[in-house]
């Protein structure tokens, strides 16, 4: 699968980048210009074109100005790729065309065009998730899939086969370690007591990501996880804890069959912050031992296929917004996030011509959840008091929940769950 490029377009896009990549500048040795590189880009991502499905795939592939990511992205990783390139601290600034490797500039132009026609590639991404999320046992029967591109492995021998940590190149091996520079002290290998979450995508990452792809791949990371927390299959409590785990995506670039290490990139930290604190669901001690992981396997199950149904891009979102509840400590975005979730499930098609909208948000709520008349009474009250703090909060800008609102959080996060296990309940009947 390649671009569908007009040769003209193409041709205009080589000349334009050709006048702009004259201009780039490199510190240090090795240290793109990131500004120079995307002014030098600019007007070649300007030939391509602003609308239509070309362009709209253009920016699901990369981001909303594709050629400029693109050029600035890969001319970062060919200069950090090259063996004849190094990092030096007393290198004067100077210009892309003094590097070996650059210095025909037209032959550099044509070189980025014809790899960005090749778009898009296909990348894995892996995720080493504490022990504590899912048990081992849970992975007998071998990887679990989680929609279309996701899915829950343990890593084995076949495994590290599979994800090799390992690059003949020493300086994408070197992207391994933290800081990016150096090699890992020993050969590196995945942990064997830990799960991995997986995402596959097509499109570019940059060896320093962000982009499209790994904001895809985070936002489903969170809407699995704030869908397994509202379906029990997941606890999140916090815990103190004296070192922070650090969460990390380990990203592959696949041709064929083959995959090859490509980069290491950080975890968002507030993504990072949550997971320190989730565990597997924490069974009563009366409930059987041998009937726990089948229960587990049963809720993943469901998952995967409510991730799976053309109708649950609703609860999905729904679910990524139940799961940023969770971040932070200041209570009062816990509660907005908290009724964005209740929002994005209730609120849509909602005719407020009739009714106020928190009116009609606390109808659909009671309706959905509620088991009995005197249930619904119930959760009509209580909305009505946790609504009117929603629009205290929105409106008149108060920024700290006192006295009873603070216990309206707990309420309002079990109503979250229970909307958001209903909604599961009719997509999957």
């Amino acid at each position: 699968m390649v671009l569908a490029l007009h040769p003209a377009a193409k041709a205009a896009a080589i000349a334009a980048l050709n006048v702009g990549l004259a201009h780039v500048k490199v510190a240090k040795g090795a240290l793109l210009d990131s500004f120079s590189a995307f002014v030098a880009a600019y007007q070649a991502n300007e030939t391509l074109p602003q609308t239509g499905k070309f362009h709209d795939e253009l920016v699901e592939y990369i981001d909303d100005l594709p050629l400029a990511e693109f050029v600035v992205e890969q001319l970062r990783r060919d200069i950090s790729e090259s063996d004849q390139i190094s990092f030096d601290q007393d290198s004067p600034t100077q210009s892309l065309c003094d590097l070996p490797g650059f210095e025909d500039i037209p032959l550099v132009a044509s070189r980025l065009i014809d790899a960005f026609v090749t778009l898009p590639w296909r990348y894995s991404l892996t995720l080493e998730l504490s022990n504590r999320v899912f048990p081992e046992k849970l992975f007998e029967s071998g990887t679990l899939s989680i929609g279309q591109t996701g899915r829950l492995t343990w890593p084995d021998l076949l495994f590290g086969e599979q994800y090799p940590l390992d690059h003949d190149n020493p300086k994408i091996k070197s992207r391994l370690s933290r800081s990016g520079f150096g090699l890992l002290l020993g050969p590196p290998s995945w942990k064997q007591d830990r799960p991995c979450y997986q995402h596959d995508d097509i499109g570019y990452i940059g060896i320093y990501g962000r982009g499209n792809v790994v904001d895809r791949a985070e936002r489903r990371l969170e809407s699995f996880l704030g869908l397994g927390i509202a379906m029990r299959l997941l606890t999140h409590e916090y815990q103190y804890q004296n070192s922070k785990s650090d969460f990390h995506w380990i990203v592959h670039i696949c041709n064929d069959d083959q995959r090859e290490f490509y980069t290491k990139l950080d975890l968002d930290e507030e993504i990072s912050e949550v997971l320190r604190h989730i565990n597997s669901f924490k069974f009563d001690s009366n409930y059987p031992e041998d009937s726990r992981v089948p229960w587990l396997l049963s809720v993943i199950h469901r998952m995967d296929s409510i991730i799976r149904s053309d109708r649950s891009n609703i609860l999905l979102l729904s679910s990524k917004w139940f799961f940023d509840s969770f971040k932070g400590k200041d209570q009062t975005l816990h509660y907005i996030r908290l009724m964005t979730t209740l929002e994005i499930l209730l609120g849509e098609h909602a005719d407020t011509s009739k009714a106020s909208l928190g009116e009609i948000l606390g109808n659909r709520l009671a309706y959905l959840i509620g088991k009995n008349h005197k249930d619904r009474s119930d959760i009509l009250s209580d909305f009505k008091k946790i609504y009117n703090t929603r629009s205290h909060i929105l409106h008149h800008g108060k920024h700290k929940l006192k006295g009873q609102e603070r216990t309206y959080i707990a309420k309002l996060r079990t109503f979250c769950q229970r909307a958001i296990e209903e909604e599961v309940r009719l997509i999957l009947a």
